[in-house]
């Protein structure tokens, strides 16, 4: 009786609306969660679908012409999953392979709604019109969102009185590479439709004209040179055809020769991107930032090289397990066993990576020859549902090619880079439109035999399912995610109390997420840590360690777990009121002592080590400090940290301060880049008291323009300019430290500084 309360025209509205009102989830943003431009839109999709889910169950009840086909493009995908599911399984993490990590959320178990989204749609939305309207609604609000991303974009460029082009521009995504991956699927969708419309003379063609221009400029501004080249090899593909496939019809139908149009438009693009890469080193391009970056893949490139190292360390992993691999979505744990050290001489200051940057590479290292040969059957039997269209005439070639080279555009790209939420919503919709055109016969089920009883008991039992899947796997983690708003909240307001107690209880919780929310108080705690008690700090520090040392035994593997409990126990050194205890040295070195069992090879590790060693009361602490610290250099010669943190140290605890300015000059000349505001004042307060006023200047001049309204910076600065007696800068730097010093006036510690400005008054009035 349950089925007949809805009917099944009004089911495929709701379905078709939901998948509508989903074009608006590549753009969402929510700052109250710790990760704004992946957790919300991840959230809504996975809601989404499975109400999409519910109402697809209830109208095959009613009807079963809606039943998914038995086409191959759909069940690769299927066993896809299925090979993620059991390649992570036998996993050192099955956790995160199913749930992945709050910064990606590209785990199986997204996967799995990709797919139903994939298979509901194909079966549900069953005329080309329909499809058409679809697309039609999807290109207005990505255009829309876009353009006003764009308008942000540029309007802060011209109040900053800046070019445009020195600049990348994001999107809505949050990330140039994820907006030029979902915009470069639906250049060629528009595309697609336009050739479609031409053959039936149908109005509107030209408006997807117009649409492809305005994503040929998203993709251009973004900078991304996967999305670039995809686009170039696949557009050379396309123009190439048009001029060695001579059309008539085409002809007829657009009043042109489209040979030749075709062929001056090649000519006179190739032409184009030749000067500009003959003279990539003239001053206009090399100050153009986006027609640099784009001029600027070669293995001298950092980037460039460093995925090259990526993707043959991914090589080695599948070597190692060459059937299940890794586990899906794992890449980290590979990466960490298989560390090249030459990654920290090409990228120094960021070399910890958790993705491939070449989903194929990372397919096989992650779920082997197995999982590869259903990955790779998906972009094949998307080609092939096409190329059979075509041969059958029930599709234009040139429709045809342009969801082809679409396919094909999405594969090279992510030779370049991976599977994000963005672009891979919008692969999916490709997929599914393919699906839908091959008209592939359906799953044969005889459910009218099925006695309404059962249908109804079905019906329920899926809606009491499919709700509790979305409170727990998606409404209890969202709630959780916010938490590190919520705590920022309580510590801002003076109730540190009240956020301890539920930081407390925080191993209770049963998010996969719960681990990453670290990250986020972390920050919180260093951030307030002046305002806030010593006891209460001391709590928190033995709060957070207790919780990630059940973390951490509990999934040995996860990098950033440790990373996080060594950044936590080192942070102590940033308050002058808290010191390294033997117990934090303790838990350190067990930490430690666990990467090495698992082995875990990232260079910060030892960085976050040296510096709470160092800041030990023990000597003998200081000594092992400085024996991995040299070890590190001579392993790490490119990474500017490891020099900055040795210097430090030489100047404070080993009473070596000539060779700890040396180690701090090279930090500075390897383009160290601080992490605080307290690491900068550190190193210029040195630069300055050992007579290096020089180097002072230039760290200051840096890290100023971004912390105007840091006085400290300007005393140091002021301190530096008296060292070179230079009065004038001196007298302007001491000025604006004073405006500002009344401006943020500072309860604590209050006397202390105004002594300290007084001080520096005399040492000018002294110069003058």
């Amino acid at each position: 009786m349950l089925l007949k309360y809805i009917s099944e025209k009004v089911l495929v509205k709701i379905i078709s609306f939901l998948t509508l009102i989903l074009a608006l989830s590549p753009g969402i943003y929510l700052n109250a969660v710790i990760y704004p431009y992946v957790t919300a839109k991840t959230i809504l999709f996975r809601v989404f679908v499975s109400l999409m889910l519910f109402l697809y169950i209830w109208l095959i009840l009613k009807n079963k012409k809606y039943l998914p086909s038995k086409n191959n493009l759909l069940i690769s995908f299927f066993l896809f999953i299925v090979a993620c599911f059991f390649s992570g399984i036998f996993s050192p993490d099955p956790a995160q392979s199913f749930w992945s990590t709050p910064e990606r959320m590209m785990g199986t178990f997204n996967l799995i709604h990709f797919f139903l989204f994939v298979l509901i749609i194909s079966s549900v939305i069953k005329s080309k019109e329909a499809w058409i309207k679809l697309i039609h609604w999807w290109n207005i609000l990505i255009v829309s969102t876009g353009s006003i991303a764009l308008y942000t974009f540029v309007t802060r460029h011209i109040a900053n009185q800046t070019s445009i082009f020195s600049d990348r521009f994001y999107g809505f995504a949050g990330n140039p590479i994820f907006f030029a991956a979902l915009i470069l699927i639906f250049f060629y969708l528009n595309l697609h439709l336009f050739f479609e419309k031409l053959q039936k003379q149908q109005k509107g063609l030209w408006w997807h004209v117009l649409i492809a221009i305005i994503y040929i400029l998203f993709i251009a501004l973004t900078g991304s040179r996967g999305a670039f080249l995809a686009l170039g090899v696949t557009g050379l593909i396309f123009l190439i055809s048009l001029v060695f496939n001579p059309n008539n019809e085409l002809n007829y139908l657009l009043r042109i020769n489209v040979q030749k149009i075709s062929l001056i438009v090649l000519i006179s693009l190739l032409t184009v991107f030749s000067v500009v890469f003959v003279f990539k080193n003239n001053d206009f391009i090399k100050n153009n930032y986006i027609l640099h970056r784009l001029t600027s893949m070669n293995l001298k490139d950092g980037s460039s090289f460093s995925r090259i190292i990526v993707s043959k360390i991914g090589i080695d992993c599948f070597l190692q397990k060459p059937f299940l691999g890794y586990g899906f979505d794992n890449f980290e744990i590979c990466y960490q066993n298989n560390f090249d050290n030459m990654m920290v001489e090409v990228l120094p200051r960021e070399n910890r990576f958790d993705k491939a940057h070449n989903m194929p590479i990372e397919i096989l290292a992650t779920t082997g020859i197995i999982g590869f040969v259903f990955f790779a059957c998906i972009y094949v039997f998307g080609y092939k549902n096409i190329r059979d269209l075509m041969i059958e005439n029930k599709i234009d070639f040139y429709a045809g090619l342009s969801l082809i080279l679409g396919i094909a555009a999405y594969f090279i790209q992510n030779i370049f880079v991976f599977d994000v939420f963005e672009g891979f919503i919008g692969f999916c919709l490709l997929l599914a439109y393919i699906i839908f055109l091959s008209n592939s016969k359906k799953i044969n089920l005889d459910l009218e035999k099925i006695p309404s009883k059962i249908k109804d008991f079905v019906l329920i039992l899926s809606l009491i399912l499919i709700g509790l899947s979305i409170y727990w796997f998606n409404l209890y983690i969202f709630y959780y995610d916010n938490m590190v708003k919520r705590i920022d909240h309580l510590v801002s307001n003076d109730k540190a109390e009240t956020a301890l107690n539920d930081i407390k209880n925080l191993h209770l919780i049963r998010s996969p997420h719960k681990d990453a929310l670290y990250f986020g108080f972390f920050d919180i705690f260093v951030k307030n840590q002046k305002n806030m008690s010593k006891a209460q700090l001391e709590e928190y520090y033995d709060i957070a360690f207790k919780n990630q040392q059940f973390s951490y035994k509990k999934y040995p593997h996860r990098t950033h777990i440790y990373l996080v409990q060594l950044a936590h126990i080192a942070s102590k050194a940033v308050n002058p009121e808290i010191k390294i205890q033997p117990k934090d040295v303790k838990n350190a070195t067990e930490i430690v002592n666990l990467t090495k069992k698992y082995n875990i090879n990232q260079p910060e590790l030892d960085f976050f080590y040296t510096q709470i060693l160092f800041n030990s009361d023990n000597e003998k602490d200081w000594v092992l400090g400085e024996e991995i610290i040299r070890k590190a250099i001579k392993t790490y010669p490119e990474s500017a940290k490891f020099y900055w943190v040795y210097g430090v140290n030489l100047i404070d605890n080993l009473h070596r301060p000539e060779e700890g300015i040396k180690n701090l000059i090279k930090s500075y000349e390897k383009e160290i880049v601080f992490e605080s505001i307290d690491q900068v004042m550190t190193t210029v307060i040195n630069f300055n008291k050992y007579n290096e006023p020089d180097y002072a200047i230039k760290v200051l001049q840096i890290y100023i323009p971004g912390n105007p309204k840091r006085f400290q910076l300007f005393m140091e600065l002021s301190r530096a300019y008296i060292l070179k007696n230079d009065f004038d800068n001196a007298k302007k730097a001491l000025d604006q430290a004073k405006k500002v010093y009344e401006e943020e006036r500072f309860t604590k510690y209050s006397s202390e500084i105004e002594k300290k400005l007084k001080e520096l008054e005399i040492e000018l009035n002294n110069l003058n």
